[in-house]
């Protein structure tokens, strides 16, 4: 487009220059006209000389070639001579004409600046959404070439994140979200970013970093990246202190309240458990850690206690004198059984509520429970 501007201004001048400077083109039209028709008569004078030669000379016929060539030129001259004839009509028409014209694809590319950024987005929403994750990254690329100080930058610089992370590219993606925290701290995006990457650092996995990242904010919603995190460390007793300080009036979420009556109903379950498998230890020693699914050392515990028991029955059949100190031993290790079975309720109750707390925070992913909402 800047192109066909500058060929126009120029248009314009030479225009000036045909109106304006009239006499000068006349002149060298009139002297090129002259100039052509000297010319003219030239090639008819030699055309004749020749032919004449020929014939009074030698006596030969003018060859077919030579009159072809003569003929040639002089249609050439004669068309030189009616450009400049009509040159100095032609050339102004043609330079008002230029001047007028407007190309068909002008408006067609004139896209309006709105336009043109939804445009942007959608394309790229598009790929990052079907898996071209390149193509997506280009598009938020020239999004962010062609409108760089747009509000959206600094949203734009989370969703080129979003597909890195994607991707697999997860250096690439925590840059940009660092990248989209630090350099737009006072826009109404603040908030959101830095929620998105301590959601991101607890979702790849680092849930040290994503705790130390959570203590360094003071908004309430980032204590829920710390419970989340707690939780994958399986730091149950800080879970539930984060918890009994969490403010549920001041932020809305769903496991918090799902957390405390897990908890207590847990708590019951974990209490019939515990008391029935002391009851089966007492009963059939072993049978109450095979119960808490400590499966190799039940068997262990059963295997031995009866074989101390059979011990001591032969004992007290053929060898009385040893019997006591048989039935001592067995007697020991059925109270150590015992003993076990309450820390093998205690390993648990502890790895089953660690379990269970895993599944409640895939049931209710942390990015939902802080309301942030997906990109693509």
């Amino acid at each position: 487009m800047p192109v066909f501007y500058i060929i126009k201004f120029i248009s314009i001048l030479l225009l000036i220059f045909v109106f304006f400077y009239k006499e000068i083109l006349e002149f060298s039209t009139v002297k090129s006209i002259m100039y052509i028709k000297y010319q003219i008569v030239n090639i008819k004078h030699q055309i004749f000389q020749k032919h004449l030669w020929r014939k009074l000379f030698l006596k030969t016929k003018i060859r077919e070639s030579d009159l072809k060539i003569c003929n040639l030129q002089f249609t050439i001259y004669n068309l030189q001579f009616w450009f400049i004839q009509i040159r100095k009509y032609v050339l102004p028409v043609i330079c008002v004409l230029f001047i007028s014209f407007k190309p068909a694809y002008s408006q067609a590319l004139q896209f309006d600046g709105l336009d043109m950024k939804k445009n942007i987005l959608q394309v790229a929403d598009h790929y990052a959404h079907t898996g071209e994750y390149n193509n997506a990254i280009l598009q938020y690329y020239e999004y962010l070439y062609r409108f760089p100080h747009d509000t959206l930058i600094p949203n734009i610089t989370i969703r080129i994140a979003t597909v890195y992370r994607k991707s697999g590219k997860m250096k690439l993606a925590e840059d940009y979200y660092r990248q989209a925290v630090e350099k737009f701290p006072h826009t109404k995006y603040d908030l959101e970013n830095r929620l998105r990457l301590g959601a991101f650092l607890y979702e790849k996995g680092d849930y040290e970093g994503a705790i130390a990242y959570a203590l360094s904010q003071k908004e309430d919603p980032f204590r829920l990246i710390e419970i989340y995190s707690l939780i994958r460390l399986e730091e149950i007793d800080l879970v539930d202190s984060l918890v009994g300080q969490f403010p549920s009036e001041k932020v809305s979420t769903e496991i918090i309240s799902e957390y405390i009556s897990f908890r207590d109903r847990e708590a019951v379950l974990n209490w019939k458990k515990e008391w029935g498998a002391y009851a089966l230890s007492a009963v059939f020693p072993g049978g109450g850690r095979i119960l808490m699914e400590e499966y190799r050392d039940g068997v262990l515990t059963v295997v031995g206690f009866w074989g101390m028991v059979k011990v001591a029955a032969y004992t007290f059949k053929y060898h009385p004198a040893f019997y006591y100190y048989t039935a001592t031993g067995a007697l020991i290790y059925y109270g150590l059984n015992l003993y076990s079975t309450y820390f093998s309720a205690q390993r648990y109750s502890d790895r089953i509520m660690k379990q269970s707390l895993n599944s409640l925070t895939e049931i209710y992913p942390l990015s939902e429970q802080l309301r942030l909402e997906s990109l693509f």
